[in-house]
């Protein structure tokens, strides 16, 4: 909890001022809490592991970071929908063959085994490509490093 603020109060691109500062830091973060949903559907109804950070050291940082890089990147996948209104628009149009199947999956909160260190460089690639200079660059994955790294 301690490198999480002492990360963000030296910060000196992203969070200059003390209410930016403010802002990416939880006033009184608790380690996060381990719960189970059931999983109904299954024999025995076994449990699913889910593990809150919402009052985590890490959680505004996080939200903050994922603002700016989005912000930054405005990456959208071509594949990705919100919502069924936004699916239906997207495929009014489209002539599958009569054999195929339309399948969804919602991968919601499933990037469970996402290596750390080349999806850090693939965003150290992006933010370079983007024009991003590369002191800011340097801080949001640092920054970043402290998200995924926490010293619970």
């Amino acid at each position: 909890m301690q490198r999480v603020r002492k990360a963000v109060n030296s910060s000196e691109h992203l969070f200059r001022t003390p209410e930016q500062k403010k802002r990416a830091l939880v006033p009184n973060p608790v380690t996060p809490k381990l719960y189970g949903l059931a999983k109904m559907h299954k024999e025995g109804v076994p449990m699913r592991p889910v593990v809150s950070f919402v009052s985590a050291s890490t959680y505004y940082l996080s939200k903050c970071l994922d603002r700016l890089i989005k912000t930054v990147m405005n990456h959208q996948s071509r594949y990705a929908v919100m919502n069924s209104n936004e699916l239906v628009d997207k495929i009014k149009n489209v002539k599958p063959p009569k054999t195929s199947t339309i399948i969804s999956l919602d991968v919601r909160a499933l990037f469970l085994r996402v290596p750390h260190a080349p999806t850090l460089q693939q965003l150290d690639d992006k933010l370079n490509e983007e024009g991003v200079p590369r002191n800011i660059v340097e801080e949001v994955l640092s920054l970043l490093n402290e998200c995924l790294h926490p010293n619970i």
